[in-house]
């Protein structure tokens, strides 16, 4: 490698940390807005949405970009995470804390029931399978009404508590904001590990991993498992805030948004799905008041970007375009000094 190359991707790294320290520290600051009047509980509760978000489109990304199974099932393992949250909490009087880690592990065991039969299969049979646990668990919260609620869901759900005389939608935005982002931290240390560089080989070549002596369905159960406990945290968390949780938290159009955060952000990019799930979340939030515009506004994102861009935005060399555009510019300035009549 050469010292330039060294040098530009010193460079790269030292800017995306800059990156990351300044968006942790504005995270943190925004409850400040909140307690001094200038924003709202809505306002912490957009960027409450964004952090969820931007966990599942993380934890889907581990499957889905570095792993290699496309799944259409983490909108119920979302799901089964809030449920069990608020089932526990309303039913059996579980704290909320222990609430929403035996959500998470909940989602693992649901994971771990589809991947065993399943991640033998390979490409749209898979999708079809997970596909089809979604509409199977969907059709379950109506006919075990009784526990779930049916339609009319789980109203209230426990939520954190305030302490130490702060705001309880401050607490609760802090909780949220420090697991999904330690959640966030350590889906990257798992991706940039030993293990992740297995997922990514069997990814790559699955046959050549079998060559090698690595047993990929095994491999392939565990990064199933592990992104759905990420994907059932989020649901836990996501329940207790709402203090709700209902069969729109996790519909089949949720697993289709979160699949769209990985493939818009590109897959297998560890910080696009991020950027796609704020950017995607905050304009749907936008569109609100008009639910149907803003499942057009989510299908129209994923096919432009499908025909266009298929690796997703992240794929995109932003630094070489501004390096040749700067180079354009001073082509220009240089041609412009030359020139007596310029």
């Amino acid at each position: 490698m050469s010292a330039a190359t060294t040098s530009r991707l010193t460079s790269a790294f030292s800017f995306t940390r800059a990156v990351v320290w300044a968006t942790l520290i504005f995270l943190a600051a925004i409850p400040l807005l909140f307690m001094n009047g200038l924003a709202t509980g809505y306002t912490l509760h957009i960027f409450i949405l964004v952090l969820v978000y931007s966990l599942l489109a993380t934890s889907l990304n581990l499957l889905v970009g570095y792993t290699g199974p496309e799944s259409f099932a983490h909108g119920a393992l979302f799901g089964i995470g809030g449920y069990a949250t608020g089932i526990l909490a309303l039913e059996f009087g579980v704290p909320v804390f222990a609430g929403i880690l035996l959500g998470a592990l909940a989602a693992v065991a649901a994971a771990f029931f589809i991947s065993l039969p399943s991640l033998r299969l390979k490409g749209i049979y898979f999708a079809i399978l997970t596909i089809a646990f979604q509409v199977i668990y969907q059709d379950s919260l109506l006919i075990f009404s009784d526990i779930t609620g049916g339609i009319n869901g789980l109203a209230g759900v426990p939520s954190i508590p305030g302490v130490f005389g702060l705001d309880s939608a401050v607490v609760d935005y802090y909780v949220v904001m420090i697991a999904c982002v330690g959640s966030i931290y350590l889906l990257y240390r798992i991706i940039n590990s030993g293990l992740g560089d297995t997922f990514k080989m069997i990814k790559q070549d699955e046959e050549v991993a079998k060559h090698l002596g690595y047993n990929t369905t095994r491999y392939k159960i565990l990064s199933f498992v592990i992104s759905a406990f990420f994907a059932g945290l989020a649901g836990g968390l996501f329940a207790q805030h709402n203090a709700f949780v209902g069969l729109t938290l996790s519909n089949l159009f949720i697993s289709f948004q979160i699949f769209v955060f990985v493939i818009v952000g590109g897959a297998g990019y560890f910080w696009g799905p991020i950027v796609a799930a704020v950017f995607i979340t905050y304009l749907e939030e936008l569109l609100s008041l008009a639910s149907v515009y803003s499942r057009v506004l989510t299908a129209l994102m994923l096919l432009i970007v499908i025909v266009s861009i298929p690796n997703g935005i992240a794929s995109i060399s932003w630094r070489e375009h501004i390096h040749s555009a700067g180079h354009r510019v001073g082509l220009l300035s240089k041609a412009n000094r030359d020139d007596p009549n310029a």
